[in-house]
């Protein structure tokens, strides 16, 4: 038994290391693991670990909920989510920090690379938020994907945006479309959002054009759907019957191709101004050597006469040519 004591503790000590020992002023009493209520979506967002714990700060309580997912990616995904309707926005100070951050009524919500972070009860600070996610073990960090930028904006529902990588969360999120039709073995993700006239608008995003135009009659046989397809995305209304708003939505939806074309990154050696004091420093270190230089030869030749050496290196031969 007592050799088992310590695997017995593995779990506790996974918990205790996902979750800070202090969060500002709080201190942790106690930690548990988080059991998902929706484990085939969560496995879908490849979730790693996940623990709640408990803080307290002499009577004051709160609670922090941690989440590490598999990537920035799926951070996203999970952030959106945990999403409740009544989220506000932050300062800009907290967004500072990550632009994935919400306030909710005694706390926030923000998500940072693959970690997301649910705090009740205590309202940290911006520092103290970035320390947060500074001490998470494992943590990993990427750029996050540019497919919500594409949603249009006029009408949008706050916190209703949801992103979708597999078929676990498209049924969750877009019950209308099916997972064939969505096809992510092909290298899709998509996202949708709500909007005040009721629609609901969804963009899914493929590795090439000729994928998305493969896919465009598939998403055209669903009825209740208003389809367009531009560049890479796929776009689809679910229609309430306004086909004037269903169109006028559409129509703010275009694909616009960026190529980032990888250079060197710059150094300060690239710096005119480096340069040039750099070539200051040479030549006074060229100047100090000669100066030592000059100084050394002069006191051997010096010590040399003093200690009597004949000099017979230092006399000059003349041929005597003016007499010819």
């Amino acid at each position: 038994m007592r050799a088992l004591f310590p695997f017995l503790l593995l779990p506790m000590l996974g918990q205790a290391a996902l979750l800070p020992g202090t969060l500002g002023k709080y201190q942790q009493v106690s930690s548990a693991p988080i059991v998902v209520t929706d484990k085939p979506l969560w496995d879908e967002l490849g979730l790693q670990e996940a623990a709640d714990g408990t803080y307290r700060a002499g009577a004051s309580e709160a609670r922090v909920s941690v989440w590490r997912l598999a990537d920035s990616t799926s951070g996203l995904a999970a952030f959106d989510a945990l999403l409740p309707p009544g989220a506000a926005p932050a300062d800009a100070k907290l967004l500072a920090v990550t632009s994935l951050l919400r306030r909710l009524p005694n706390g926030l919500l923000a998500a940072l690379g693959n970690t997301v972070v649910r705090i009740e009860g205590y309202q940290p600070t911006a520092d103290e938020l970035a320390n947060f996610f500074r001490t998470v073990p494992r943590f990993e960090q990427g750029p996050l994907p540019l497919l919500p930028d594409y949603l249009a904006l006029q009408g949008l529902r706050p916190n209703t945006q949801r992103y979708i990588l597999g078929p676990n969360a498209l049924k969750a999120f877009l019950p209308q479309v099916s997972p064939a039709t969505a096809a992510f073995s092909m290298g899709a993700e998509g996202t949708v959002a709500e909007y005040a006239t009721g629609q609901k608008l969804a963009l899914f995003s493929y590795p090439t054009p000729a994928i998305a135009r493969d896919r465009l009659p598939q998403f055209q046989k669903i009825p209740g759907l208003l389809v367009k397809r531009t560049g890479s995305l796929v776009a689809a209304v679910v229609t309430k019957g306004n086909t004037n708003d269903d169109e006028r939505l559409l129509s703010q939806i275009r694909y616009q191709a960026s190529v980032t074309v990888g250079g060197k990154p710059k150094t300060a050696r690239d710096n005119p101004g480096n340069l040039f004091l750099n070539i200051i420093y040479l030549c006074l270190i060229l100047a100090a050597f000669c100066a030592v230089s000059g100084i050394v030869v002069g006191g051997l030749r010096y010590t040399l006469r003093r200690s009597g050496a004949s000099g017979e290196g230092d006399e000059m031969i003349t041929l005597g040519l003016e007499k010819r």
